[in-house]
């Protein structure tokens, strides 16, 4: 077959014009080929040598953006939206984007820098990013080969994203210029640069989003270690735009780099150099509170009600009885219900959520009730475990049965085998014999749940029991402390890894050899106090601490109030029905043959479900509008970002326990989804994402309690007006030990009109920062004395 041939008909059906170019060339060598026309039927006559490379015409709105120098490749999804069209080459991956963008212009992007060069190698290489548009432009398309011999293919090979050409521009423009300035990222000045950069698009009407995210692409494209530092100092520079005083911009940036890296950057991005970004030292303008400070508001976020409309009716059955007899939240029944279920069908079935994809979702998860000690997290948890026990139980008689025959067998195999060398037969003739003998297997107990356990142990068992586990912890904040100790280095980086499901996995122990996981399947669920969680969430705010344990956590952190009314004799008798269905449904699970006719990379045998055509398309669209929403806050709050990222495989695993929950009944148990499991499963999973959002509003609110602290140290007479931050470390009061903890609540305190920062003295050198508290704060001080 004819590789390219095939090529060509794919573009020209597309409604692209390919071009016939030489083999490793990039460049059409016949006259006329800006017009060139032809029809599939015609192909042939064009693209008939083995050895040829393929262009495609860049008309009708069909746009190249071809990222030409290493940051760009970098950085661009920092900028650019994303298409379903992107193509590049082994040592070029993603170079270049396809968009359908009517009225957009051929624009090359060079640095200024290597254009002027004496050398000419760096000439050649000056251009950053190139908007490849219009008439008489083309671009080598995937089917070809470059001059260095890699070959052109694609990354994905969808639809090019329709964009309008203005928003394109731009972003393309803010690329160039981040990957500019990235040139001159370096030790020393990075700080300094930051500061200059962060106040000249500030005053250019830039927010603090955008500064931040312009910021942190400069860092990733010049490898900074320090993207915390820089993405504080933008808040610090903000901050003093906010108070009226004067940061660095264009003239300070053109001082640690050169005036044609500023001259580029406004003539991209289409401002002008501002020249009165200098820092100015007021040494006469008193500080003054314009107001009384704003409370602190430590208020919780809201989460949404869960309706019965959102589950399996055979869930709502058990639950919402259970809910008013045992006094506890309904959300954390569901949730450690859920869990439950997914730890019992584990790594036998998956969902395949995309219909053209190789991946499946596992339904194991990770849950946390989150409440008071009053909230009755562990009765709830002690209920949603008894199907579980029941099972655990069953296992264990079973087990205890195998093990009195396999003793017995164990004894006549010895026997046999001692029959056989008292024979004194010769060595062909002994291991005949011996190999004719079957020698019992030990018997494995079938595990279902797991408690306290070291990593060690719990990789055994997870060897042992490859369908899954589920670990349940009372609480989980001696969980989260046993993933830290030193006798236990491999814990946590384990647990992140089981979380996918199904995973291969070998870990070696010192003097205790291997164990070999084939399909590593773990749920945990357990129940936490919110102040004990807040430190864990805070750690994912953290630059250095933040490796996605929180965010691989669904949470049920609801509303709580005193019960109203005392259970009846019916709601005891609807929760015991109730349990008696699910019961019945969770051993129906634990034995049902799913007949699995899928072999997994690493041997496993499993079977899938897909989501009907009417599914499959609500799926996509929920999946596209959550990673949207992610992506818009990557730089406003990374760590919730991070979280939705991961939503949809727990909304998958969700649809597939409900799918379960409702048809394992059936007389054919269905491989597809309906859109009615489908729209509950996504409503919950909706319902559960205000709750995560509550629960990551802890890493904030830790912040506001530290502000309480040190307001309450200011009222005790332990700081005086115009202190520093240093004062407050040296203090070393509990939580405000670190320069960048004070920094956070200082920084709180001056939005909420506690503190001033006091206008510097404008002497040589770095000025030290000192701060006032409001005056009410004095008084109460006073108040206290009398």
């Amino acid at each position: 077959m004819n590789q390219i041939l095939e090529h060509a008909r794919k573009y020209h059906r597309r409604g692209w014009q390919p071009l016939p170019i030489a083999y490793g060339s990039k460049n059409p060598n016949f006259s006329g080929w800006q017009k060139f026309q032809t029809t599939e039927a015609d192909l042939p006559n064009h693209f008939n040598v083995a050895a040829q490379n393929i262009g495609v015409l860049l008309h009708n709105g069909l746009t190249d953006v071809d990222l030409d120098s290493p940051e760009a490749v970098k950085i661009a999804d920092y900028f650019l939206p994303p298409t379903d069209a992107v193509f590049g080459r082994a040592s070029k991956m993603r170079s270049h984007r396809i968009f359908k963008c009517k009225g957009a212009a051929f624009e090359k992007f060079n640095n200024p820098f290597l254009v002027s060069s004496k050398d000419e190698k760096e000439r050649k290489n000056a251009c950053i990013v190139e908007i490849r548009t219009g008439n008489g432009l083309q671009t080598v398309f995937p089917g070809s080969t470059h001059s260095s011999g890699e070959v052109v293919e694609w990354h994905t090979d969808g639809e090019p994203l329709q964009v309008d050409a203005q928003n394109l521009r731009r972003a393309v423009a803010l690329m160039a210029s981040a990957c500019l300035i990235s040139t001159f990222w370096r030790g020393g000045v990075r700080q300094d640069l930051t500061m200059a950069v962060g106040g000249a698009l500030l005053r250019n009407g830039f927010d603090v989003p955008q500064v931040k995210k312009f910021i942190k692409a400069i860092c990733f494209a010049a490898s900074d270690e320090e993207t915390a530092d820089r993405l504080k100092a933008v808040d610090a520079t903000a901050q003093k735009l906010k108070s009226g005083k004067n940061v660095y911009g264009f003239p300070k940036l053109a001082e640690l780099t050169d005036n044609k890296l500023v001259e580029n950057v406004c003539k991209w991005l289409q401002i002008e150099s501002r020249q009165d970004g200098e820092p100015v030292h007021q040494t006469d303008a008193p500080a003054e509170f314009t107001g009384e400070p704003k409370p602190l508001d430590l208020t919780l976020k809201p989460v949404e009600p869960l309706d019965d409309d959102c589950l399996p009716k055979v869930l709502v059955d058990w639950l919402r009885p259970a809910s008013k007899v045992i006094g506890c939240p309904f959300d954390f029944l569901v949730l450690s219900a859920v869990i439950m279920v997914g730890s019992i069908i584990g790594s036998r079935l998956r969902v395949k959520p995309l219909r053209h994809s190789d991946w499946f979702v596992v339904p194991n998860l990770y849950g946390g009730c989150v409440g008071l000690p009053s909230t009755k997290k562990t009765p709830a948890l002690d209920e949603t475990r008894k199907p579980i026990l029941e099972l655990q139980a069953k296992a264990r008689k079973e087990f205890s049965d195998k093990i009195k025959d396999f003793v017995i067998e164990a004894k006549c195999y010895e026997r046999d085998t001692a029959a056989v060398y008292k024979e004194k037969l010769g060595l062909t003739e002994t291991k005949g014999k011996i190999n004719s003998l079957t020698e019992p297997n030990t018997p494995v107990l079938k595990r279902y749940e797991t408690n306290d356990i070291t990593t060690p142990k719990l990789a055994q068992f997870l060897s042992e029991n490859p369908i899954g586990l589920l670990q349940n912890r009372d609480e989980l904040v001696g969980w989260f402390k046993s993933l830290e100790a030193d006798y236990d280095l491999n814990a946590r980086s384990f647990i992140l890894e089981v979380w996918k499901g199904a995973i291969a996995y070998e870990l070696a122990r010192v003097g205790n050899g291997e164990i070999q996981i084939t399909s590593g399947t773990l749920s945990i669920i357990g129940g936490i106090q919110p102040s004990k969680l807040q430190r864990y969430i805070s750690e994912a705010y953290s630059f250095d601490n933040s490796d996605g344990l929180p965010q691989r956590f669904l949470f049920a952190y609801p509303d709580t109030s005193k019960r109203s009314e005392k259970p009846t004799q019916p709601d005891y008798d609807a929760m015991r029905d109730g349990y008696s269905a699910v019961n019945r449904l969770c051993k129906k699970l634990a034995e049902f043959d799913f007949s699995g006719k899928v072999i997994g990379a690493n041997g496993d045998i499993f079977q899938i479900v897909k989501f009907n055509a009417e599914a499959q398309a609500v799926v996509d669209e929920w999946q596209a509008d959550t990673e949207a929403e992610a992506e818009t806050l990557q730089v406003e709050d990374e760590a919730f970002s991070a979280y939705l990222y991961k939503m949809p495989k727990s909304c998958f695993a969700i649809a597939l326990i409900f799918h379960c929950l409702e048809h394992i009944n059936d007389a054919a148990f269905p491989d597809e989804m309906t859109i009615e499991t489908t729209l509950r499963a996504i409503a919950y999973t909706e319902i559960l994402i205000t709750h995560a959002r509550r629960v990551f509003a802890l890493g904030e609110n830790q912040i506001f309690s530290l502000a309480q602290i040190l307001i309450g140290k200011i009222k005790k007479g332990e700081l005086e007006q115009g202190f520093t931050a240093y004062e407050i470390k040296r203090k070393q009061w509990s939580g405000l030990k670190t320069p960048d903890t004070i920094k956070d609540v200082i920084v709180l305190l001056i939005d909420y009109g506690y503190l001033l920062e006091l206008p510097t003295s404008g002497e040589p050198g770095r000025p030290t920062i000192k701060y006032a508290f409001h005056p009410s704060l004095e008084t109460e001080k006073k108040d206290e004395v009398e």
